[in-house]
């Protein structure tokens, strides 16, 4: 069984800008019960075999919540957009396995009717906290640049490590939009873009 789930909503608080606030979750229960009754035959050996069974269990549950905040504005031949926001993400999952076997027949099949030979247990969980701002110029349609940093918080970083930061810039060119490309045959859209990244 799987379930799956997004849900939103969106406010707008000033004329130029808004506030998005988005919810997501993914849970999934799933269980595999297997039973080879004692008829069949072993590979590589000839008559009856022992019955075996096992029964394995796994849950999972991850949930997101993100909140944005956009912002636009539009002056003669200008145009900038903003982001600024925060999400927090979390994931937890076990699993579970038993298996048995010398059962007296093959007519009840649960565990609990044969030998418990084995089995074990696996949980583990994670989360993670992100922070982050864009800020984007157009000019004309032409002229481009952007600017955006994000800066991100796991439990599955290092001790003396939790936060990681991820800065970007690029700018670009739109050079079929300049007047001398404007009547090309050939090329219909071309842009040269220099982008710049970093990480610590």
């Amino acid at each position: 069984m799987r379930f799956l789930g997004n849900v939103y909503a969106e406010y707008s608080i000033l004329k130029n800008l808004s506030y998005r606030l988005s919810v997501g979750t993914d849970v999934n229960n799933f269980r595999r019960d297997f039973y080879r009754p004692s008829i069949l035959e072993t590979r590589g050996r000839k008559g009856a075999s022992v019955a075996v069974g096992s029964s394995r269990n796994r849950f999972s549950s991850n949930w997101l919540v993100e909140n944005l905040l956009n912002y636009d504005l539009d002056f003669g031949k200008s145009r900038l957009s903003a982001i600024a926001g925060f999400s927090s993400q979390f994931e937890q999952f076990n699993i579970t396995e038993v298996s048995a076997n010398n059962f007296p027949n093959d007519l009840v099949q649960t565990l609990n009717a044969g030998q418990i030979t084995g089995g074990g247990s696996f949980e583990e969980a994670w989360s993670l906290l992100s922070f982050l701002g864009r800020v984007q110029y157009n000019y004309n349609d032409k002229y481009y640049a952007s600017a955006a940093i994000r800066a991100d918080g796991s439990s599955r970083f290092g001790a003396n490590n939790k936060w990681g930061y991820f800065p970007s810039a690029s700018a670009g060119w739109r050079i079929s939009g300049e007047p001398f490309l404007a009547d090309s045959k050939v090329i219909s859209n071309l842009k040269i873009t220099r982008q710049l990244r970093g990480d610590r």
